[in-house]
């Protein structure tokens, strides 16, 4: 889905010994967090609700920043400081995009084909170049009928594929999923998990949350395995033979 014949530069995420708390509270949300996450491969982050998968993507979003720890992305260390530098903050957004599992809170304009053009817009694309990838991901992601139709008057599946549309668009070479299968009936689930096959093809790091064994077996390069001690507490990894090996390294990986 590259709009550029540029060859991208790999992405390299590293979380070192994170621990995160909320305030208020005395429970750790992440527990001594240490993972890298690399382009041209399938993450998915897989644990029982509560596990801190959420808080996880936060930090990697940059809208939490560890208590203790480090965060870097392609080698610069992700904090508050630095996130408060605007410059700084459009470039980091320009490489990652975010799939909420409730995509109608990230649909907000008047119509579908808004949807797709505002980001685009937000990077300050000619008006023409705009026009052109709009048509294209309406096309690509099965949207042409209902460009003119409003986010919130669409079906589930529709709004998944909307939300999608919009972030893929802007060409992100990061892309963080939580449950991106979730309120899909079985045709939407089929249509969503080839279009992610097709991302991870085209050698975008794709980090995803997901409770859906069957998805995350197709999918991942990579299993990462949390526990409900917020911990991280296996890698499973693929093979070239389709095999997988186990690396059981609890919180330090």
């Amino acid at each position: 889905m590259a709009e550029s014949k540029e060859k991208a530069v790999p992405v390299r995420m590293e979380l070192r010994h994170v621990c995160f708390s909320y305030p208020n509270t005395m429970q750790k949300a992440l527990d001594d967090i240490s993972l890298v996450f690399e382009s041209g491969t399938c993450y998915c982050i897989e644990g029982p609700n509560g596990c801190g998968k959420s808080t996880l993507f936060r930090i990697l979003l940059g809208l939490d920043f560890p208590d203790t720890g480090e965060y870097l992305f392609e080698a610069r260390q992700i904090t508050e400081k630095t996130m408060k530098s605007e410059s700084f903050r459009s470039a980091f957004y320009r490489k990652i995009g975010f799939l909420f599992q409730d995509s109608e809170i990230q649909l907000f304009t008047a119509s579908v084909e808004e949807e797709i053009a505002f980001g685009l817009e937000q990077l300050g694309k000619p008006e023409e170049e705009i026009r052109d990838i709009t048509e294209k991901y309406l096309r690509m992601f099965g949207l042409t009928e209902i460009r003119g139709r409003a986010p919130f008057n669409i079906s589930g599946g529709e709004k998944k594929r909307t939300a999608l549309a919009a972030v893929c668009a802007m060409n992100p070479e990061v892309l963080v999923m939580d449950e991106p299968l979730a309120g899909l009936d079985e045709e939407g689930q089929a249509w969503v998990t080839g279009m992610i096959q097709r991302l991870k093809q085209e050698g975008h790091l794709l980090i995803i949350a997901t409770h859906n064994r069957p998805f995350a077996e197709e999918m991942a390069d990579v299993h990462v395995k949390m526990d409900r001690n917020h911990h991280v507490t296996e890698l499973i990894r693929g093979t070239a033979d389709g095999q997988k090996t186990e690396e059981n390294k609890k919180s330090n990986l």
